[in-house]
C-alpha cells in the first residue's frame, strides 16, 4: 500500500473512531446516570405500586383519604433533570424528600398533602419545577377483633377494607356468634351497631362499613352460649388430634366451645368401619370419660375405634356378608337333603 492510500485510510478512520468514542462514552455516562439516579427509582416505583396494590371498590376520594404512617407517595419533580422518588410516610407522620427536606403530611387529606408538597418543593428547592404527587401504596394497620370469631386478636387491615374483610382475616365467625349485634367502637369513641345478616339480605353497606385506624370490633355470642365459650377460651393453641376410623385423620385447630362431635365432623366424619358409640378421648395423656356432646380442650386426642362387624368381617360390605351367609345356608340345606 503506497503512502497516499495510507493517509486516505487514516483520514477515514479518524472521524469514525472519534464518533464511536463519543457515542460509547455518552452511552456509558448516561447509562451510569440512569442506573444510579433514574433506573432503579422508576423501576422500583412500578414494581412497588403493583406489589402493594390493594383491590378496591372504586377510585379513592382524595378529599376524604387521610394520610398516615405507612402510606407511600410517588413524587415527580420536572426541572433541569427529571427526579422521581418513591417516598413512605415515616412513623412520625413526616415525608423526607431527597435534596429538599422534611414536610409534615400526617392527618391531612390527600388533596391537602398534594398542595403542601408542591409548595414545599417549589419554595425550598426547585422554584421553576413542575411537581406531580400521587398515592402509590396505602398503609396497613392493626385492628382488634374480639368475641365470636375463630381467631380473636389483632388483624391487619387497610382503609378500604370492610367489616366482613376484617372478620374473614380473624378466621370467620364462631359457630355461636351473633351476627346481628356486632359493635364497631370507632377511634373517636363513637359506636356503630351493625348486622351482617342485613348486609347479606339487602346489600346494605351501612351494615358492612369500612374500618378505620384505631377501631375495635366486638362480635357477641348468641344468648346462652357466651358463658360456655368463655369457660373454654384460652391462649393455648395446642391442636386437637382426631385419629382412627375417620375420613381425614390428623391435627385440627382448637376452637373454644366446639364439641368432640364437631371435631369428628371436621375430620370428615366416621367411616363405615368406625364405631361412633365408643369414641375415646385422651386428655393430658390420660383416658377420659368424655362423650360426643362434651367440649374438647387444647391437646385432646380423639380416637374413633373400628366397629365389631369390621373386625370380624374385614372390608366386606353388608351385601357381601349376607350373600356369604345365604350361600352357606343353601349349601347346608343341599347337603342335608
Amino acid at each position: 500500500m503506497n503512502r497516499s492510500k495510507k493517509y486516505l485510510l487514516i483520514m477515514l478512520m479518524f472521524p469514525l473512531g472519534t464518533f464511536w468514542a463519543q457515542t460509547s462514552g455518552r452511552s456509558r455516562i448516561f447509562g451510569e446516570m440512569e442506573t444510579k439516579y433514574q433506573g432503579p427509582i422508576i423501576e422500583d416505583l412500578t414494581v412497588r405500586s403493583v406489589d402493594q396494590y390493594t383491590p378496591i371498590e372504586g377510585p379513592i376520594d382524595p378529599d376524604s383519604y387521610i394520610l398516615g404512617p405507612g402510606d407511600i407517595l410517588g413524587v415527580n419533580i420536572i426541572t433541569v433533570e427529571n427526579l422521581t422518588f418513591l417516598l413512605p410516610v415515616n412513623p412520625t407522620g413526616e415525608l423526607l424528600i431527597p435534596t429538599v427536606g422534611i414536610v409534615k403530611v400526617a392527618e391531612l387529606t390527600l388533596t391537602e398533602v398534594i398542595v403542601v408538597i408542591k409548595e414545599f418543593i417549589i419554595q425550598n428547592a426547585y422554584r421553576n419545577a413542575v411537581v406531580d404527587v400521587t398515592l402509590v401504596g396505602m398503609r396497613k394497620f392493626r385492628i382488634l377483633v374480639m368475641g365470636g370469631v375463630q381467631e380473636p386478636g389483632f388483624v391487619t387491615a387497610t382503609l378500604v377494607d370492610r367489616l366482613t374483610d376484617v372478620i374473614s382475616e380473624a378466621g370467620g365467625l364462631h359457630k355461636y356468634a351473633d351476627e346481628e349485634r356486632i359493635r364497631i367502637v370507632r377511634w373517636n369513641g363513637n359506636i356503630e351497631s351493625v348486622s351482617i345478616k342485613q348486609f347479606l339480605l339487602g346489600a346494605d353497606l351501612d351494615h358492612n362499613p369500612t374500618v378505620q385506624e384505631g377501631d375495635r370490633i366486638e362480635v357477641p355470642f348468641l344468648s346462652g352460649y357466651q358463658p360456655r365459650v368463655e369457660e373454654f377460651t384460652t391462649y393455648n393453641e395446642s391442636a386437637i388430634f382426631v385419629i382412627g376410623f375417620v375420613r381425614f385423620p390428623g391435627a385440627l385447630r382448637y376452637f373454644p366451645g366446639y364439641s368432640v362431635r364437631d371435631y369428628i365432623g371436621m375430620a370428615g366424619g366416621v367411616l363405615e368401619t368406625g364405631d361412633s358409640k365408643k369414641v375415646l378421648v385422651s386428655r393430658l395423656g390420660l383416658g377420659s370419660d368424655i362423650g360426643l356432646a362434651d367440649y374438647a380442650r387444647p391437646g385432646d386426642t380423639i380416637y374413633v375405634p373400628e366397629n365389631i362387624r369390621s373386625r370380624i368381617l374385614g372390608n366386606a360390605s353388608i351385601i357381601q356378608t349376607l350373600s356369604a351367609i345365604a350361600g352357606l345356608y343353601l349349601s347346608y340345606l343341599a347337603a342335608t337333603r
